[in-house]
């Protein structure tokens, strides 16, 4: 992991976060994909239940990975903000432009992106941020270019 990376991961003080997060880059490095983080603030807490928040970053950098790797430029874009009245968190990756479904149909039950349909995570992602009433998300799938933003009201 370059020194810049670790840097920006030692500012999370949730070793279960921190370990998640560390584990993505080191697959994302091997696979060659290119990855900028950004955590500019030190994250203290989930906000959430801290199971419920690795499910929900582990979805995305999952499903981050495996879109860029099909991608003629394959990177990742990775924010984690922490502001006195949220906690946000920004995924964007380059894809493929074949991959392109409609928003909607992503967060369904059985729909995917993935050849015969065989992806579950943003359906099971949608299910966990409607658990909680401060959880907020936008998602945009545009050509070669996808972003799932997260707000996790304090």
């Amino acid at each position: 992991m370059p020194d810049q990376q670790f840097a920006e991961v030692q500012q999370i003080y949730l070793p279960s976060l921190q370990s998640s997060i560390m584990y993505y880059l080191s697959l994302a490095r091997k696979k060659s994909i290119h990855v900028e983080l950004d955590i500019p603030h030190p994250i203290e807490s989930s906000i959430i239940n801290t199971i419920d928040f690795l499910r929900l970053l582990s979805i995305l950098l999952n499903n981050a990975i495996e879109a860029t790797e099909h991608a003629e430029k394959p990177a990742i874009k990775f924010r984690l903000v922490n502001s006195p009245h949220a906690l946000e968190m920004h995924i964007t990756n380059s894809s493929a432009s074949e991959s392109k479904l409609q928003t909607s149909q992503l967060i369904q039950k059985g729909q995917s992106s993935k050849k015969g349909h065989q992806g579950r995570g943003l359906h099971i992602f949608h299910k966990i941020t409607h658990k909680y009433k401060n959880v907020h998300y936008t998602i945009q799938n545009e050509t070669e270019k996808f972003t799932v933003s997260i707000t996790i009201d304090k």
